[in-house]
């Protein structure tokens, strides 16, 4: 008799423990996005810059300043879409931005720049 009951009390508890986990998720606010490298040291880096390929970008040009630092292609639709927001906060002087081009051809990086707005203080190529 007991495991009759059983058979359809473990289904409901699964259910309940679910929508309890669901019900906790609508008080979380969706736009924050815990980051677990705020705080911590920038990783050791030394990369051509794309404008000047003679000269480099590194870490240790970046210590002791507050930047804020975007990975970033020309064939990514989300770096497309927030470059906007990346030149409008570079013009408001908030904060300086730095760039690392990822896994792209430098001659496109630089038309992406000319065309859409360079809102980088400097960018690393790699």
């Amino acid at each position: 008799m007991m495991s009759r009951y059983l058979r359809y009390l473990v289904p409901l508890l699964i259910f309940a423990a679910m929508a309890g986990f669901l019900f906790m998720g609508l008080g979380l606010d969706p736009r924050h996005v815990p980051s677990p490298l705020i705080g911590k040291p920038v990783p050791e880096f030394s990369l051509p810059r794309l404008k000047d390929p003679g000269n480099t970008i590194g870490s240790a040009d970046l210590k002791g300043k507050v930047y804020l630092f975007n990975i970033w292609a020309t064939w990514c639709p989300s770096c497309r879409a927030e470059h906007d927001l990346l030149v409008r906060l570079a013009g408001s002087g908030a904060v300086d931005i730095y760039g690392l081009i990822w896994k792209d051809d430098r001659d496109k990086a630089l038309a992406w720049l000319r065309q859409l707005g360079d809102p980088f203080v400097a960018n690393a190529f790699d």
